[in-house]
Formats: structure tokens, C-alpha cells, sequence
């Protein structure tokens, strides 16, 4: 298919709904002023601005933004209860712009020499939003809550071998494990340190009793799963506070919706996964009203390739669709540049990531595919999810590669099921290809590279990729057991470079999610939520 047909294809699926409104709505130009404009109008307008604070847009109106998903969680049995970009809560170790652990509720630790002991230095004169102090006392009781053993707060894989936590002093805390954990700071970034007010769960179960209660910039007051939140400034926040008081995040799953809405005026912008879609975000553009950019993810795109079952079994057939996919054709087609392409498992948001070669060898796969193949064509199932549609181009990627697969005697199926059918599809082996995309759980990648890895990793058997290699698995034992944390980097590259080689499943591109906002009705919308959690921080009405 040639470039520019699937350009205007793709063009077409995406931008049809959208190019009438852009035509209907235009941009917003500036009235003239009336030359002889009145003495008495120009004061009017002086004294609109000098309005005293609690007649000021920030304090008095809802600010409503548009997110593919709920942003508050419908299980609040779970660590968290919400997402971090809203701002409720806060971690004890977040991390930097390199994804490296950095201080947040904690501002210092430091360990025994084999790492089995670690002591934490608490920030000091912080509170929860409900005035319950920030101490020792409620970090070892949160970390009581991590083992209760009910189902959503089991965070042993981050904490191995975790014997207690105890309170040092009302500032410090101490943890003792019954092996050395060198990697335990990057275990505990984000979301798997979450510090909330003891208050909010059940002291039995650990349940939470209603809404997450947090030390964040802003108190989560409303939810109703599948249409909104709303969160409230935290005005006992210890830090810069919030500038604005109210704010609405409805659920929009669907991307055309979202840019419509947005176009409309009905919300004020969009963010999270698959916030905007690119092509829509460069037609939104056009309207001077709007500005889009992009964020630093951690997301990672990939294809599934059934490994235990005829011909993805073979490596020469996987070898084949990895040479096969122009990467930087769908990053530019389908996301209009935005994202990396990329042959490696991990995200580049990892302080562990390594670059690996890309290579697109149309020849060369389709030789690897003939001894595969010989003669013979092959029908391959492919999986979408339907959520995934709603967020990403999916259904116009997998055409693409449906077209060029079919050089190498590959033709797709593609079929599009809910997420629970596709997950029990791909958990009893019922499929040939899947398109999908990971999360990196924290800046450690073990548990990243042991579960696609490993021959008893539970993605590779989970999604039936088949793959074993013994010095992998003795790779990974060893990483496990490194407390030098130089040398087991150079273990964790190893196994990036064997896994790009090896291809247990193809790796595509680095996410780049684009946001967009009404600049002529807000500033201040632009930090990293993902790595920071301060997406509201700044954010406020322009005047």
C-alpha cells in the first residue's frame, strides 16, 4: 500500500466527523474596539477586574475536562482508590524526569550494607486533606494495610521478603527485609508507595471506606464510575496550593466524542491514555483556540504473536513480521509522529532502558517466511479490544499491517471483542496475533522482563508466547540476586538485546499520549502527570 493512499485513508476513518465542525467553528479572531467607546464602559471593565477574590472564575466555576476512562478506581478495596494525575495523593518516593526514584513524601533514606535495611526521613509539617497528621505512625499503618492479604492490596512483589516496618521516630521510618532488596527505591516509586490518612480504611480489612484521603494538592469529593469526578482543592495543602477550586473529569470513552466535545466548548480539554488522537489533535489545531501536545509516557505498544502454535512457533516467522513492519510509518500515518518507534520490551521511561537496532527488511522477511511457509497461506486470527479503539487507531493499523503481512502468506482476521473476551482468548491460546500495550509496574524492570521472559513467566504463559531460552532464565535468577546494581544493569541489558533478538513479542513504539486544551479559556495545563502527578497544578482560567 502505498504511503500516501494510506495517509488519505487514514485521514478519511479519523478526521470526517471533525473537518465540518472545524469549518463551523473557525478560530476566534479579535473584535475591534469602538474608538469612541465611553468613559463610563472603560470603568465598568476596571471594576470587573478588580473583583474581590471570591467572585473570581478560579473560586466560582467548574472546570470540566474529558478522559477515555474513569480517573477514580470502582474497586476502592485497591491500594490507591485514583489515578495520581488528579493529585489526591502523594507517594514516599516518586520519580525525576529520567525515571529515577526521587523524594516526595519521604525526603531522604539510606540502607544497611547488604540492603536489608532501610531507614526513611519523613517530610515534616505535612497533613492529609482530612487534618489527620503525616507521621511514622501512618506510614507503618499503611504499610500494615499492604499485607492484609485482601485481594487489590498484595504489594509483596514490590516489597519481597518484607518482615516489618516500624516506627524510629515520628519523622523516620524503618524497613527490614529478610533478604538484601538493592532495588527496593525503584520498586516503591509512584503508585507502589502510596501513603493515605489511616482515617479512610477499614482498620480489619484495609478496605477503603469511601474516597482515598491524600496529602495532594486535591481532595476527591464526588464519583459516579462511568460519567465523572470531581475534586476540590486541598486548601491545607503544605505546598503551592491548586489554583483552581473545582474540577470535573467526565469518562468520554469514545475519541471522536471527545474531540467533538472539545471543539464544542462542553469540555475544556483532554488527557490520559489516548487523550486525543493525533491526526485529530493536527485538525484541532488549525483553530487558534486550541493547543495540543505531547506527554512522556511509559506505555509501550506491542504485537502478540502466539508462539506455542504453527508458524509463530518458528522463530524465522516471527524474524519475519518484525522485519516486515515500517515502525516509523505507523508512528507517522497513524500518530503523526508522535511516538518512538522501537524494538525493546522496556519503556524508555525506565532508568534501565537500552536502545536497541531497528531494522525494516521487506526481502529479508519475506525469505524468512517462504522457509516457514512455502507455498502454503496462513489465516491468522488477530485480537483487538474495543476500548482500544476508542483511544488508539488500532482497527487502521492493523489494516495496514494486514496489507503488507499478506506478502509474507499471512492474512489477518481481524476480529474486535470486549476486553474480557479478548483476555480469555488470548488465555486459552485462541488467537494467531494481538495488538497491545504495556505499562512498565515501576522504574525496577524485573518483573517486566521475568514475566515475558522467563519460562514460567506469567505473560509468556498468560498470553502464549511460548518462548524459553535456559540462559535467559539463569540471566534472570542472577539479576535477582545482584545486589551491585552495575552489574545487574548489565544483566538487564543482556536481556534487551536478547529479547530483541529473540522476539518472544514485537515491540512497535513508545507512546507519546498528546493532550490538548482550550488555551483561550485555560493556561497552566501542561505538566507531566506521569511523572509528577501535578497535571492541575497550575492550571487556571485565563483572565
Amino acid at each position: 500500500m502505498k504511503k500516501r493512499d494510506l495517509k488519505k485513508r487514514v485521514l478519511a476513518v479519523t478526521l470526517t466527523f471533525g473537518c465540518v465542525a472545524s469549518m463551523l467553528l473557525g478560530g476566534c479572531g479579535q473584535s475591534e474596539r469602538n474608538a469612541g467607546i465611553k468613559e463610563e464602559v472603560k470603568e465598568e471593565k476596571q471594576e470587573e477586574k478588580d473583583l474581590p477574590s471570591d467572585e473570581n472564575k478560579n473560586e466560582t466555576e467548574m472546570m470540566v475536562f474529558g478522559a477515555a476512562r474513569n480517573q477514580a478506581l470502582d474497586d476502592y478495596g485497591i491500594v490507591n482508590g485514583c489515578f495520581k494525575q488528579l493529585g489526591v495523593w502523594e507517594s514516599l518516593i516518586t520519580t525525576d524526569d529520567d525515571g529515577s526514584p526521587a523524594p516526595e513524601l519521604a525526603e531522604s533514606w539510606e540502607s544497611n550494607e547488604n540492603c536489608t535495611e532501610w531507614i526513611f526521613h519523613l517530610m515534616d509539617g505535612v497533613t492529609f486533606s482530612d487534618g489527620e497528621k503525616f507521621n511514622a505512625d501512618a506510614v507503618v499503618d499503611n504499610y500494615n494495610r499492604y499485607t492484609h492479604g485482601t485481594e487489590g492490596l498484595d504489594m509483596s512483589n514490590y516489597y519481597p521478603g518484607l518482615e516489618k516496618v516500624e516506627k524510629v521516630d515520628d519523622k523516620t521510618v524503618k524497613m527490614t527485609f529478610a533478604e538484601p532488596i538493592p532495588t527496593l527505591l525503584y520498586n516503591m516509586t509512584n503508585y507502589n508507595s502510596v501513603i493515605l490518612s489511616p482515617a479512610c480504611f477499614e482498620e480489619e480489612t484495609g478496605l477503603l471506606k469511601k474516597y482515598p484521603i491524600g496529602t495532594g494538592r486535591y481532595i476527591l469529593k464526588e464519583v459516579v464510575m462511568d460519567q465523572y469526578v470531581i475534586i476540590e482543592r486541598n486548601d491545607n495543602y503544605y505546598g503551592d496550593p491548586a489554583k483552581v477550586k473545582n474540577i470535573q473529569v467526565k469518562v468520554i470513552p469514545d475519541a471522536n466524542t471527545r474531540y467533538s466535545a472539545l471543539q464544542a466548548g462542553e469540555i475544556l480539554g483532554v488527557f490520559d491514555l489516548g487523550a486525543i488522537q493525533p491526526l485529530q489533535a493536527k485538525e484541532l489545531c488549525k483553530d487558534e483556540r486550541f493547543e495540543a501536545f505531547p506527554v512522556r509516557g511509559t506505555l509501550v505498544h506491542y504485537l502478540y504473536l502466539n508462539g506455542t502454535e504453527f508458524p509463530f512457533n518458528d522463530y524465522r516467522m516471527r524474524k519475519a513480521i518484525d522485519l516486515m513492519i515500517d515502525r516509523q510509518v505507523l508512528v507517522d500515518e497513524f500518530y503523526d509522529g508522535y511516538g518512538i518507534p522501537t524494538t525493546n520490551i522496556l519503556s524508555n521511561s525506565s532508568p534501565f532502558y537500552k536502545e536497541t537496532p531497528i531494522e525494516h527488511n521487506v526481502e529479508e522477511a519475506k525469505k524468512l517466511a517462504k522457509e516457514v511457509l512455502g507455498d502454503q497461506r496462513f489465516t491468522a486470527k488477530t485480537l483487538i479490544r474495543t476500548k482500544d479503539i476508542s483511544r488508539y487507531p488500532y482497527k487502521e493499523e492493523a489494516e495496514y499491517m494486514q496489507s503488507v503481512f499478506a506478502e509474507l502468506g499471512i492474512d489477518m482476521e481481524i476480529e474486535i471483542y470486549d476486553e474480557a473476551t479478548v483476555t480469555d482468548m488470548r488465555k486459552q491460546g485462541d488467537y494467531s496475533i494481538s495488538l497491545a500495550m504495556r505499562s512498565m509496574p515501576s522504574s525496577e524492570p524485573f518483573s517486566m522482563l521475568e514475566s515475558y521472559m522467563a519460562s514460567d513467566g506469567g505473560n509468556n504463559i498468560g498470553q502464549h508466547l511460548g518462548y524459553h531460552n535456559e540462559h535467559v532464565d539463569e540471566l534472570i535468577q542472577q539479576a535477582k540476586q545482584e545486589m551491585d546494581m552495575d552489574k545487574r544493569k548489565v544483566i538487564y541489558d543482556e536481556l534487551q538485546d536478547i529479547c530483541t533478538a529473540e522476539l518472544p513479542l514485537v515491540s512497535l513504539f513508545h507512546e507519546q499520549a498528546v493532550y490538548a486544551y482550550n488555551k483561550s479559556q485555560i493556561k497552566g495545563f501542561n505538566n507531566n502527570p506521569y511523572q509528577s502527578g501535578k497535571l492541575f497544578k497550575d492550571v487556571e482560567w485565563v483572565k
